[in-house]
């Protein structure tokens, strides 16, 4: 009898380790579609953003914000959500330059120029603020 106690506890403990392996592997694939999703939301925020259309870029990166908090993967939601962040920081710049000074090629230069700096500043501030994970993110 204590034999095939045993063996069930064996075969038990198996069969959890293998839904544990099967379950860590599903939120994996689930964190990867949605990072690759996210991509997808941010290379249409800069063809916006390209466009001049910093307002629809802005509300493109505030999806993936929002995307971000359902990663399961905590490198990659970190990721995620601080690159977002930092994008729509870029957008609101951008609009607050085009808002000051209108839609001229001119004020459209400065809204580009605005927001990659904002951008390059909050990624430089997430970097000091998590130097461990500055060189982690895909």
């Amino acid at each position: 009898m204590k034999m095939f106690q045993i063996a069930s506890i064996v075969t038990l403990t198996t069969a959890l380790q293998l839904f544990s392996v099967s379950v860590s592997a599903q939120n994996m694939n689930s964190s990867i579609e949605r990072w690759d999703a996210i991509g997808e939301i941010w290379e249409r925020g800069a063809v916006l953003e390209e466009q001049g259309e910093f307002e629809a870029a802005q509300a493109e990166y505030q999806r993936a914000v929002q995307l971000s908090n359902e990663i399961d993967d905590q490198l990659l939601q970190y990721c995620a959500s601080l690159g977002s962040v930092a994008r729509m920081r870029g957008a609101v710049a951008a609009r607050a330059i085009l808002m000051a000074t209108g839609t001229t090629p001119t004020s459209i230069q400065a809204a580009h120029a605005a927001a990659d700096t904002a951008f390059r500043e909050a990624i430089e501030m997430f970097d000091q603020m998590r130097p461990d994970l500055a060189t982690s993110c895909p």
